[in-house]
């Protein structure tokens, strides 16, 4: 039994190609000619597992095919790993192909790997223009929505420019039109209608600059010159624009102090009615109310000025008593802090400033000849029912009193 393992082991390594050095007395035994031992398997085949105990001499009795006798067919492809497996369908010998995956939404296997080797999405699917989000200004291009793109050519392959992508050209009079932003196939004839450059006007008629490259639909192409304008009341002609586009007061016209309102601390100037301007210096005259904070020293402010035209302290201030001249008597002290100009206001007695550097006392016999003079005392008038201030001075007798006849200083000096 040993020499027929041995045998059968010879044999399988000689239809494997390889080379088995076995002891000869191990070889040397009688084989039955119909035994699969003996048998080589042709191209393409390999000894079925179980040939050392089959009796046979051909192929079909003692081998099995390979996958290299298999032809794939349907969704399957060959495999040159797999010639050597023992098989007989696609199964056991091919691969399927991506032409059998199922893909996602907005995806498809594309013509270049339907005969590939692939078994999910990932292996197999890419995105369609579908999948595609084309840029501002294009739209899907509607022949390839359902076409897989080339690497890196999404919007190239998926999408083509709209009108809101092309420029028109303004040299030929052309401007873009509005309503046909998201029209695709652009050109002039597309997308473009005729500004108002390419508009010939009447004469006295002309385009307004800003309005040369502008949608002649939407725009007035052609107005009228300044020259054919009549000014409004308080505007003259402005003769520089007589041949420029207006028909207004302010694109045509010269406004004069007519019509000028002044600010603040102006007033209106008939005399300038007629004069081209419109601001101040020019229309106005300046009432006191600029003039008040100049109304200092013996000049006092005066709110009632305020919309006098002026602009000097006599028109615009009010006169202290420090400029009023007393007809009897002096100005009473700090004069420039009275607003006023009368006796009543502005004068006191003219002993009233000695007065003021005199000072009062009980009585005046105790004072000496030196200080005498410079002291008072008051008493009651019992006539009069007043308290007069009365003037110490030196008597005959040489002795300080108030005299034979006293004297009665002023009641009413300001303080």
């Amino acid at each position: 039994m040993k020499q027929v393992l041995v045998a059968s082991s010879v044999a399988l390594a000689s239809q494997l190609g390889l080379s088995l050095k076995v002891p000869a007395s191990l070889v040397e035994v009688e084989l039955d000619a119909a035994d699969c031992f003996s048998h080589s398997c042709s191209e393409g085949y390999v000894l079925k597992s179980n040939f050392h105990e089959i009796t046979g001499s051909s192929d079909s009795e003692c081998c099995q095919p390979t996958c290299a006798l298999w032809s794939c067919t349907g969704h399957f492809v060959a495999n040159e790993s797999y010639k050597g497996n023992t098989g007989s369908s696609n199964e056991q010998c091919c691969d399927q192909t991506c032409a059998a995956v199922t893909c996602p939404k907005d995806q498809k296997v594309p013509l270049e790997l339907r005969d590939s080797a692939g078994r999910t999405a990932k292996d197999c699917c890419k995105d369609t223009c579908a999948a595609v989000v084309c840029e501002p200004f294009h739209v899907p291009i509607r022949a390839n929505l359902h076409s897989v793109y080339p690497d890196g050519e999404d919007q190239s392959f998926c999408c083509e420019p709209t009108c809101g992508a092309y420029t028109c050209d303004y040299r030929k009079g052309l401007v873009l039109d509005p309503a046909k932003r998201m029209v695709a196939n652009p050109s002039d004839a597309t997308c473009c209608t005729a500004t108002c450059s390419k508009t010939a006007c009447p004469a006295g008629f002309e385009t307004r600059p800003e309005n040369a490259n502008k949608d002649a639909r939407e725009v007035e192409c052609c107005e009228p010159l300044c020259s054919s304008h009549s000014c409004s009341s308080g505007w003259v002609p402005d003769e520089t624009r007589a041949e420029r586009v207006g028909n207004t007061d302010q694109e045509c016209c010269r406004r004069t102090c007519k019509e000028y309102t002044c600010s603040a601390g102006w007033a209106t100037n008939p005399a300038a009615a007629n004069k081209i301007g419109v601001d101040d210096e020019t229309c106005c005259s300046k009432t006191c109310a600029q003039f008040q904070e100049q109304c200092t020293g013996d000049y006092a402010p005066n709110g009632a000025t305020n919309n006098t035209v002026g602009h000097t302290a006599e028109k615009c201030c009010s006169k202290t008593c420090a400029l009023y001249s007393c007809g009897t008597g002096v100005v009473i002290p700090k004069g420039q802090s009275v607003v006023g100009s009368s006796e009543e206001l502005c004068c006191e007695d003219s002993r009233c400033p000695a007065m003021r550097s005199m000072t009062k006392i009980e009585k005046c016999n105790s004072l000496g000849e030196d200080v005498c003079s410079k002291h008072f005392v008051e008493l009651k008038n019992t006539i009069t029912n007043k308290t007069d201030a009365l003037a110490c001075q030196m008597t005959d007798i040489g002795l300080c009193g108030l005299g034979e006849v006293p004297e009665v200083l002023p009641a009413d000096c300001a303080e």
